[in-house]
Order: structure tokens, then sequence, then C-alpha cells
């Protein structure tokens, strides 16, 4: 089955094949082979691989999205490459793996998409309480607002295994302090007694509201235009995501979000754990 892998480059095959070292498994490969990788049909004129080093300045230790990968003989095909971090020591950009995100409507008058969300699920944080984790989750959103305004989603079971979630939007305020003051005046004893006593972890999770990369921004326009990332009630849906953020002029812009599935469903703040991807790693 095809998907949308993230790797990292550590060799060049001929004109236009690489040597990679996965970043996500991809149909029983796991994390970390290091494989070959080829596109699925010849190009005429410059490479794939060449225009991406040409025009990104892709180099070895660069970190590239294999779109449409497949197993095939001797290695991995694929129908399109981006990058998102050209190489190894750029500073300026970080990639978050498995990464919950949502993108808002362009402005009217316009299909260029502007703004979008992620869910920082690398800094979620357990609790029962807030008072017991104030220290872990202020650090969280601390976190979180290094890189846009941060707001914050609480998740998880009842006794019966239903997923609850309350939202607390980003602040106009944007500081962890902010949200946290937010969350004291709030009366949310119900939703703490479903965290002591639910039938698993809650979590406390980040959420970061960004512009968008004006230069990079063309296929996530695509792609909110053929998926509105929006469910039936009317709130924000996200896809898991590959994400890379790049420092711009005194912010972070999101630069690329790939979906790893390539025929992904939105969902809602309220999925298992498995969709929200509660296991991704910022690298």
């Amino acid at each position: 089955m095809a998907a949308n892998v993230p790797a990292v480059v550590v060799g060049w095959e001929g004109e236009d094949g690489l040597r990679v070292r996965l970043v996500e498994p991809l149909s029983g490969i796991d994390t970390e082979t290091e494989i070959s990788a080829r596109p699925a049909s010849a190009k005429r004129g410059h490479s794939e691989v060449d225009i991406q080093k040409r025009r990104h300045g892709l180099r070895l230790g660069g970190v590239v999205v294999l779109l449409k990968a497949a197993e095939a003989e001797g290695g991995l095909v694929w129908r399109g490459i981006d990058t998102l971090r050209e190489k190894a020591d750029v500073h300026d950009v970080r990639i978050f793996r498995r990464t919950p995100v949502t993108i808002f409507p362009p402005p009217d008058g316009t299909s260029i998409v502007q703004r979008a969300a992620i869910l920082l699920a690398s800094s979620a944080v357990s609790f029962t309480g807030i008072t017991f984790s104030y220290e872990a989750i202020s650090l969280a959103l601390e976190e979180g607002c290094l890189y846009g305004h941060c707001g914050l989603l609480l998740r998880g079971p009842d006794r019966k295994g239903n997923v609850l979630h309350h939202f607390v939007p980003p602040p106009e305020e944007a500081t962890a302090q902010a949200v946290m003051r937010i969350l004291a005046r709030q009366r949310l004893e119900t939703l703490y007694r479903h965290a002591r006593n639910g039938r698993g972890a809650w979590k406390a999770i980040p959420y970061v509201e960004m512009k968008t990369d004006q230069l990079r921004s063309n296929r996530m326009s695509a792609d909110r235009l053929n998926v509105p990332y929006e469910l039936p009630d009317g709130s924000p849906g996200f896809k898991l995501c590959t994400v890379a953020i790049r420092y711009c002029e005194d912010e972070w812009l999101l630069s690329d979000a790939t979906p790893l599935a390539v025929d992904a469903e939105v969902f809602g703040m309220n999925a298992p754990e498995a969709v929200i991807g509660l296991t991704s790693v910022a690298a």
C-alpha cells in the first residue's frame, strides 16, 4: 500500500535514485531501515532528485518525503519527492513526526491557505489533576508558545472508555501563564474526576496556531481545497502528518504538512490515541 514516507537521505544512486533511512515504517519495513528508493517512472529532462538539489539545496543528511511510496523489487519506488530539510545542520527547520494538523480556510478571494494549527503531540503530558501537573503542563505550553499562538487540548477516557475532550483556544496574550489562568478560572471538576477514575491516561496537549509559509503552501492549499479540514459539526478536522516548520523573520511558519496516508481522512480531537499520534517525536 502506498504512503507518504519521510526519510533521511544517506546516499545517491545514479542520477535519479536515493539511498534513504526511513523515519516512518512502510508495509512492514521498520523505521531506521536503510533502503534504495527510485522514481516509479522515468522523467524526461532533469530528474526529480536533481531538481530537489538545485531548487531546494538537498544534500546528504537532508530529510525528504517520498510521495506515494511503495515497496518494489530492490527497494522503494515513489511518485514524487519533497524536501523538508535540505541538510543535517540546518537549525531553522524543525520536523515533527506523526503530528495532527488542521488547515484553516483561505481568506475570501484567494485559494492560498494562510493559517494552520498543529497538536504538539510530542509534548503531551499525562495528568490526573491540573494542580498536580501544573509545572509539566506549563513547560509543555512554553514549548508550544515558542512556535506560535498556543492553546491546550485536554482529552482522555471516562469510566466507560468513551473519549472526552476539552479545548482551550489560544488567548490573545500568547503566554503559557495566560492559558493556565484560563484553566484556573474554568470549573472542570467533572473532567478532572474522569481523569482520576477513567479507563486510561488523560493527556494535556499543546495546540499551536501559526502562519503557513507562502513560498511552500501550494500543496497544502490543494489539499485543503480537495478535502475540507472540517467535521460535520463545524469543528476543525485534523490529519496525521509529517510536519516541517521553518523560522523566518522572527516567527515559525508551517512549511510542509504531508499526510502519512495517501487518502487520509480528517478526524476530531476525540479520536483514539493511535489516530491522533500521541507517540510523535520532535527531531
